[in-house]
C-alpha cells in the first residue's frame, strides 16, 4: 500500500511540475525556454548517474516509499513535457507527440524499479547468519540477519520481496524493507555515508554496509579473480566491529561462509 500512496504523490507532483513547465515557457522567449530545457536535461543526467545514489534523499523523504517518491525522473520529464507543449509549433496533436513521448519516459522511470519479481529464495541459516540463496540477494540475507539481532523475524524471501530485489537491491529498496519491518518497533532506520575511520559497531549492534571495488579499481587482482568481487558491483555484509591486527568481524551472506574475520 505504501507504493500506491507513493505513486499518487508522484502523479500529483508530476502534474504540478508539468504545469510549471507550461507557465515558465509561456513567460520566456523560445531561446530561454530552450536553455531551461537543456538545464533540466543536465539535472536529470546528473540524477541518473550520480544523484540517485546520494543518501540525503532519506532525510528529505524518510518513508518506506522513498524508492518512488524520491525519483526525480518523472518530475523533471513532466517539466520538459510542459516546455514541449508550449514550444512545439503546429496543431495540438503535433504538440502532443513529444509531450506523450516524454511523459511515457517519466512513467517508465517511476514504475521500472517496481516491475519484475524477486529471484527464488530459500531460508538457509548458518547459526545466526542468513545465507543468500541467489547471486542477487546478499542484501536481503544480510537484512534478515540484522533484524534477527533485534528480535524481528524475517526470511530472505520476505525481505527480497519488500526490498524490490531484482538483479540486485538498490539502497532505496534496502531502506524500504527495513522501514516496513521496523514499523511499530522502537527501532529507526538511519542511512549514512561515513568514512571508514568513522565506522563503529559491536557484536550487539552491527551495521549493514555495502562493500566492493570501484568500477575502475586498481586493487590487487586476487579480489576479482579469486574472491569473485566484480568491479562496480557492491555487496552487502554485516559489520560487527574492528579487531586487532587490522581485521574486522563481519557476517558474510555468501553460502558456506557466515561469520568470519
Amino acid at each position: 500500500m505504501d507504493l500506491v500512496w507513493g505513486l499518487i504523490v508522484v502523479a500529483l507532483l508530476s502534474a504540478v511540475s508539468g504545469i510549471g513547465g507550461v507557465l515558465a515557457s509561456q513567460r520566456l522567449s523560445r531561446g530561454a525556454s530552450g536553455a531551461l530545457a537543456i538545464g533540466m536535461v543536465a539535472l536529470l543526467v546528473w540524477y541518473a548517474y550520480i544523484g540517485r545514489e546520494e543518501m540525503f534523499w532519506a532525510q528529505i523523504w524518510p518513508y518506506s516509499n522513498l524508492i518512488v517518491v524520491a525519483n526525480l525522473l518523472p518530475y523533471g520529464l513532466a517539466f520538459l513535457a510542459g516546455i514541449c507543449w508550449v514550444t512545439t509549433p503546429g496543431s495540438w496533436w503535433r504538440r502532443a507527440i513529444p509531450v506523450v513521448a516524454v511523459a511515457a519516459l517519466g512513467v517508465f522511470g517511476v514504475i521500472g524499479p517496481l516491475l519484475g519479481s524477486p529471484p527464488p529464495c530459500t531460508d538457509l541459516w548458518d547459526g545466526d547468519t542468513c545465507l543468500q540463496s541467489s547471486p542477487a540477494t546478499c542484501s536481503a540475507a544480510s537484512i534478515a540477519t540484522l533484524l534477527k539481532v533485534y528480535g524481528i523475524t524475517a526470511t530472505e524471501a520476505e525481505i527480497a520481496r519488500l526490498c524490490l530485489t531484482r538483479k540486485g537491491t538498490s539502497w532505496q529498496g534496502i531502506y524500504r524493507g527495513l522501514k516496513l519491518k521496523t514499523a511499530g518497533t522502537p527501532w529507526h532506520v538511519v542511512v549514512s555515508q561515513p568514512r571508514w575511520q568513522e565506522l563503529s559497531a559491536d557484536a550487539d549492534h552491527p551495521l549493514l554496509i555495502d562493500v566492493g571495488l570501484t568500477r575502475f579499481s586498481e586493487a590487487d587482482r586476487i579480489y576479482s579473480e579469486e574472491y569473485g568481487w566484480e568491479p562496480g558491483r557492491l555487496h552487502s555484509v554485516l559489520f560487527y566491529g574492528f579487531l586487532p591486527e587490522r581485521r574486522v568481524a563481519i557476517a558474510e551472506p555468501t553460502a558456506g561462509v557466515g561469520r568470519e574475520t
